[in-house]
C-alpha cells in the first residue's frame, strides 16, 4: 500500500512554505487539509518573496473563506466570507486555489466559495501557509506540472515542524 505524502505545519505566528520551481502567473494549486489546531489552511500563489504574495484558504481575517495579499509586507484581506468560528478542527477538505490572468479563485470541497480580481502581484511561487495553528496537508496538485513532486528535500525552519515524502519544499519564511 503506498502512502500518501503528508506535510505538517504549525506555526504561533506566519509559516510559509514554498515549492521550488513553480514560478507563474496562471496556475491552479489544490490540497487536502485539515486545521490540526487554530482555524487558517491556506494555499499561497505568487510568492515573489515573503512580503509579497496571495494566500486564499480558510480562517485567515476571522472568515471562514478568505483571499488575501501581502504587498510590500502589508496584509490585506481582498474578500471573505463566513466566520472563521465556523471551521472545525480535525475536518479534511479540499482547497483549490487558481489564479487566471487578474482573476482569483477559491474552491473548497467542490464549491466556489470566492473570487476576486487583484492586479498587485503578477507571478510567483506556490505553497502552503499556516498561521497560529497547525495543519496537515496531503494529496497536493499542481498545474502546469513541474518536476516540483519528484524533489525530495524537505526545509524545517523555526517553529515550523514538517514532514514530507517524494515533495520539495523550500521555508522563504517564518514569522
Amino acid at each position: 500500500m503506498k502512502k500518501t505524502p503528508i506535510l505538517k505545519g504549525s506555526s504561533t505566528e506566519i509559516a510559509l512554505i514554498t515549492a521550488d520551481g513553480t514560478e507563474q502567473a496562471d496556475c491552479t494549486i489544490s490540497m487536502n487539509a485539515k486545521v490540526d489546531t487554530g482555524t487558517e489552511a491556506s494555499i499561497v500563489i505568487r510568492c515573489f518573496d515573503y512580503k509579497n504574495y496571495y494566500w486564499m484558504g480558510m480562517g485567515s481575517y476571522g472568515h471562514q473563506y478568505s483571499i488575501a495579499k501581502f504587498v510590500d509586507g502589508n496584509p490585506v484581506e481582498l474578500v471573505g466570507s463566513g466566520l472563521a468560528t465556523d471551521i472545525q478542527t480535525g475536518v479534511l477538505h479540499n482547497i483549490k486555489a487558481e489564479a487566471k490572468g487578474n482573476l482569483l479563485t477559491l474552491t473548497v470541497d467542490g464549491i466556489q466559495v470566492l473570487q476576486v480580481i487583484d492586479t498587485s502581484i503578477p507571478s510567483g511561487l506556490v505553497g502552503i501557509r499556516a498561521y497560529n495553528g497547525s495543519i496537515s496537508v496531503s494529496n497536493m496538485s499542481f498545474t502546469p506540472s513541474t518536476p516540483l513532486l519528484s524533489v525530495k528535500n524537505v526545509a524545517i525552519a523555526g517553529s515550523l515542524l514538517s514532514a514530507a515524502v517524494g515533495i520539495g519544499y523550500a521555508v522563504i519564511r517564518r514569522g
